[in-house]
């Protein structure tokens, strides 16, 4: 978990666990907020994650505000931390934007920084070779595409069968009404 703790204006991050590259949906991402800062109350407020990886690039995420206040002078706002914050490994820069629009305030906090580890490789020289995750999902699609050109191969043999069938048919009905003619019996 990730714990964004506010205290005037800025912001501390902790982290009570790694946080790897391409993790995603598993961690949490709580920020903790005073109800009142500077005697305005906040307890209606908007509560934005503004993000950057170690190559300038980011997005933001709306916090959710838990129905459980932190304590009696503070909230906790949570969301799950994704892929869009995990995918480059490095520094990952974090700060609030906190808005309120019935009130008509809208402020940003300081930046704070939070590691993301890179990701794990097997190792190459494991005893039973294993391929990474997106090389075994690489080698399902292949399979499927396999699987789905030998089925377009079957169908497109029987079409040409079936149609050779109906040629020799009709075939047959023009040889038939070649005989009837010269027979004269129509």
């Amino acid at each position: 978990m990730v714990i964004l703790t506010f205290d005037n204006k800025t912001i501390k991050c902790t982290s009570n666990a790694p946080i790897y590259q391409y993790d995603t949906n598993i961690d949490l991402i709580k920020s903790i907020l005073p109800v009142d800062y500077d005697g305005t109350n906040l307890n209606n407020a908007t509560v934005i994650l503004c993000y950057k990886n170690s190559l300038g690039k980011g997005s933001y995420i709306k916090l959710e505000k838990s129905s459980t206040p932190y304590d009696s002078s503070r909230n906790q706002y949570f969301d799950k931390i994704n892929s869009k914050l995990t995918s480059v490994a490095g520094k990952l820069t974090l700060w609030l934007k906190i808005t309120d629009d019935t009130q008509n305030f809208n402020f940003q906090t300081g930046e704070s920084t939070v590691d993301i580890l890179p990701s794990k490789e097997i190792p190459k020289q494991a005893s039973i070779e294993s391929a990474s995750y997106f090389d075994q999902c690489l080698m399902k699609m292949n399979q499927l595409k396999n699987a789905a050109n030998n089925a377009v191969i079957s169908a497109t043999e029987q079409a040409n069968s079936a149609r050779a069938e109906v040629q020799k048919i009709n075939d047959a009905i023009i040889q038939i009404n070649e005989k009837i003619n010269k027979l004269g019996v129509i």
